[in-house]
């Protein structure tokens, strides 16, 4: 600190400003001795070692994926209770409502079918996805890349290969299409040589190696790896399971997407047009992806858990808890593919000198394939509605230019903002409004998302796999 001015960084602050900041400063490290202890009572029970020669043993990076992999492998239920209380009050208002005014609300069971074509479509995407497992196990896909990468890609068609009269739901498709996809892209990412399966001893088929190369194929959810950099699994200890944890949010979420598409029935799909019923419509749209995304994860989080494994985690409350577009996209929806193109284009590209925001937007953009790819798989896509090609590819290009503004906002216009201010952002209510202002940059541009799915019967589909009220007009 000086009298007059103070030089921080790239900043030349007058004497007030440093004042503001050494008085935000002590607000800060009041609690600091508070949260170190809470931090070290942390570490005992992980039986965490921060010390210096730990760190200098396994060195940086790896001291640091060990310590951040042991700080977050007990399992949370996060915001799933709130989320299923807060759906469970809108479900009973919206129903009392429409009984006062005379309306009759009965209770829709999914039909069977459609969870019967759901179950065989995954049960074959798990075939192919094993058989790719055991092609990458006998040819090492970093020996042979141009060889495994073309076996792989040709495997992509298979489900534009089945005949629509076979199906009388379009979701099983895009399904079966999404967990292939998954299989065939870890296995593109053992062909580039960044898979976490490609320093794996091929010692045989009946070998435990060969059985966690399998697991890895198989389940789409991938697990965390043992601290020493191997290939095997970090197992939990025999009487420390945390499979109840993953059953109980699952059904938890279940039984709140249930409420969800009841409270849908009972206000959104009854509402008029215009642009605020049509916004809460996407969002309400949203939140139905999410659910169909997070319980898919959720059944391979128990799976692995079963095995006794820890899986790793793909989705942290991104509706609920999201505070910017790039903490929403890189940090909490949907980890498992984010984790998947950080490996295969992200992190070569950048070692290769392009640049960050460069590499991020080609990530989206292969994102957009991505989803093209798996939507029109849908029978009603690929026969009737061509022209609802390139939607997905707007909305991810649309989601990268808004994470390339705010990296900028980041960088030139956040550090010449008040403390005060800062100080405000960090607070609870601070949190609550970057959520909201996070979803205000997502919900606009959802409709480029939605609308394939709508189109194609897809979104339908996903409205009946749950029970739920519907109101009946006598």
């Amino acid at each position: 600190r000086k009298s007059n001015e103070t030089l921080i960084g790239p900043y030349n602050l007058g004497s007030k400003r440093m004042a503001d900041l050494c008085n935000a400063g002590e607000a800060f490290a009041a609690p600091l001795p508070r949260v170190r202890r809470k931090v070290e009572q942390k570490d005992s029970e992980l039986k965490i070692d921060r010390t210096p020669a730990t760190r200098e043993a396994l060195g940086d990076k790896a001291w640091t994926q060990a310590a951040r992999c042991s700080e977050s492998a007990t399992p949370e239920l996060g915001d799933v209770v709130h989320v299923l209380l807060a759906f469970t009050i809108l479900t009973v208002i919206s129903a009392f409502v429409l009984i006062a005014h005379g309306v009759h609300v009965t209770l829709v069971l999914p039909p069977l079918r459609c969870w019967l074509e759901i179950y065989i479509a995954s049960a074959l995407a798990s075939s192919l996805n094993m058989f790719i497992a055991i092609i990458t196990w006998v040819l090492p896909p970093h020996q042979w890349p141009v060889l495994s990468s073309l076996l792989l890609l040709a495997l992509l068609p298979l489900p534009y290969l089945i005949p629509p009269a076979w199906l009388k739901f379009q979701a099983p498709c895009v399904v079966g299409a999404l967990l292939l996809w998954i299989g065939v892209w870890k296995g593109l990412d053992a062909a580039g040589g960044t898979g976490p399966t490609v320093g794996a001893r091929r010692t045989g088929f009946r070998s435990l190696a060969a059985f966690w190369h399998l697991i890895h194929f198989m389940v789409p959810v991938e697990y965390r790896r043992r601290r020493d950099g191997s290939c095997e699994p970090d197992l939990m200890p025999i009487g420390n399971r945390h499979w109840p944890v993953f059953a109980g949010r699952l059904i938890c979420r279940g039984a709140a997407f249930a409420m969800l598409l009841s409270a849908g029935e009972c206000t959104v799909e009854l509402a008029g047009t215009g642009w605020a019923i049509d916004m809460m419509r996407e969002y309400y749209h949203t939140w139905i992806i999410f659910f169909q995304l997070a319980m898919t994860t959720d059944s391979s989080d128990l799976a692995l858990s079963i095995f006794g494994c820890t899986p790793s985690v793909t989705f942290r409350d991104p509706l609920t808890r999201g505070t910017s577009p790039s903490d929403f996209w890189g940090r909490r929806w949907n980890l498992l593919v984010h984790r998947l193109f950080r490996r295969t284009i992200f992190q070569p590209l950048v070692l290769r000198g392009v640049p960050a925001a460069a590499a991020a937007a080609l990530a989206f953009f292969v994102s957009g394939a991505f989803h093209e790819y798996a939507f029109f798989a849908a029978p009603a896509g690929r026969l009737n509605a061509p022209w609802l090609l390139g939607c997905n590819f707007g909305f991810f290009l649309v989601q990268a230019a808004i994470v390339a503004l705010e990296k900028l906002l980041e960088k030139y216009l956040i550090p010449r903002l008040p403390s005060s201010l800062l100080c405000a952002a960090a607070s609870p209510v601070g949190k609550v409004m970057q959520t909201g202002c996070s979803t205000l940059l997502l919900v606009p541009f959802a409709w480029m998302f939605m609308k394939p799915l709508a189109e194609l019967g897809v979104l339908h589909d996903m409205k009946q796999l749950f029970p739920k009220l519907v109101p009946v007009y006598l």
